[in-house]
């Protein structure tokens, strides 16, 4: 489930791209739909990994990329 943190920020962008660029010709009701809607999305990920976090009480670690390596010292971010 953790391989699914990318959706939080991922869910509310799409839903901004799509009623961005039909610069209002949607429906009201799908502009709520799609407004609404991305956001519940992002909301109910954080809800499934914050449910999978109090289960196992393990964190929740993604390493993006590696910022330097120097001798055996490497930061992950």
């Amino acid at each position: 489930m953790a391989d699914l943190i990318y959706v939080i920020p991922l869910a509310p962008l799409v839903g901004f791209l799509i009623l961005f660029t039909t610069l209002g010709n949607l429906p009201k009701r799908l502009v709520a739909v799609t407004g609404v809607g991305s956001v519940a999305v992002s909301a109910l990920v954080v809800l499934l990994l914050a449910m999978e976090f109090l289960a196992d009480r393990q964190p929740l670690t993604s390493t993006i990329y590696t910022w330097m390596s120097v001798g055996g010292f490497n930061p992950a971010v």
